[in-house]
């Protein structure tokens, strides 16, 4: 199946129907199911050249190794999750990696094809990823109508009545 992600601002809209989460340009790896939760350790961040020897393989997470300094690496998350932990991992004088931070899900799905919201369905094609906290406008099928979303705590909360244009001009 073809899929293609089409980023506007802070949304994503995954443009074929199938199981997978945002990317949004960072390398790493997204791992889990569809819900909510953490991410450590599965992925395939990018990894510079060379990590310490003492250490071996540095943890990777949802996320990139940004700088390597010495023995210590700084890591960030993509950018539809949020970092959990301290940003900055560090090798130890016993071999071993201080503990990794985790990149937590901060964001929401929206599948059009199971969505109805007062009696207004969706008119996306393919699901509809919010970051958490940010205001959205999704069009309905409706007229020339769109309802105002937002992703609170990794749920959908959105306005009781469209808006003709709803702030798409």
């Amino acid at each position: 199946m073809s899929q293609r992600w089409d980023q506007v601002e802070d949304t994503l809209h995954l443009l074929a129907v199938g199981d997978r989460r945002p990317d949004t340009g960072h390398g790493g790896s997204t791992v889990g199911g569809t819900g909510g939760g953490d991410t450590t350790s599965a992925g395939s961040g990018t990894q510079p050249a060379g990590g310490d020897a003492n250490c071996g393989d540095y943890p990777s997470l949802n996320g990139d190794v940004v700088q390597e300094s010495g023995t210590s690496l700084t890591y960030t998350c993509n950018g539809f999750y949020t970092l959990e932990g301290p940003d900055i991992v560090t090798c130890q004088s016993n071999g071993k990696w201080t503990e990794p931070p985790s990149c937590k899900v901060a964001f929401c799905v929206i599948d059009p094809a199971q969505t109805r919201m007062a009696d207004v369905t969706i008119s996306q094609v393919g699901l509809v990823y919010v970051k958490e906290g940010v205001d959205t406008y999704i069009p309905c099928r409706w007229y020339d109508w769109s309802r105002l979303v937002q992703c609170i705590n990794g749920r959908i909360a959105y306005t009781n009545s469209n808006m003709p244009n709803g702030g798409l001009g």
